[in-house]
């Protein structure tokens, strides 16, 4: 979700969907606020920084097992977001499997492809080009490549 193609606060209002209470979730985050409010003064923060037409966030949202308890879907949740970012980049995941998500277990995950050091520059460059991609020894196609480490970990999980 960039700025120029969303309202201000885009990634800050995909957080507060995320967590709503009526949805029961389950939240975890790495390198940022797991709390709602903080999470989203944070993007917002972020974006702020960010130049006109940057893109703020890439959301991902992945189909967790049936057959897998709350517990085992954290575990599943938590490998996959470590081994897509390599814990480079802040990111929140909110769990989805109570309520009426009961029998549609799902996640949704919000990345920040910054630096988690520095909170500069592209790390996972998602949104960059093929060549450019692979110019930075990352595969070609991002969404495949997500599609792949989903499959990889959901297979070792079950």
């Amino acid at each position: 979700m960039g700025k120029s193609t969303h309202a201000s606060g885009a990634a800050a209002a995909q957080v507060a969907y995320i967590t709503r209470p009526s949805a029961i979730p389950d939240v975890e985050a790495f390198g940022m606020p797991s709390e709602t409010r903080a999470a989203m003064a944070w993007f917002n923060q972020a974006e702020r920084q960010d130049r006109k037409n940057a893109r703020v966030a890439d959301r991902i949202i992945v189909a967790l097992p049936l057959d897998s308890d709350h517990e085992e879907r954290i575990s599943l949740l938590r490998d996959f977001c470590t081994e897509l970012t390599g814990r480079k980049v802040p990111h929140i995941a909110a769990i989805h499997d109570k309520g009426k998500d009961t029998n549609n277990p799902h996640a949704h995950i919000l990345v920040r492809d910054r630096d988690l050091e520095s909170g500069r520059g592209r790390v996972l460059r998602w949104s960059g080009s093929p060549a450019d991609r692979e110019a930075a020894g990352l595969p070609k196609n991002a969404k495949k490549h997500i599609r792949e480490v989903w499959e990889a970990q959901v297979n070792r999980a079950l």
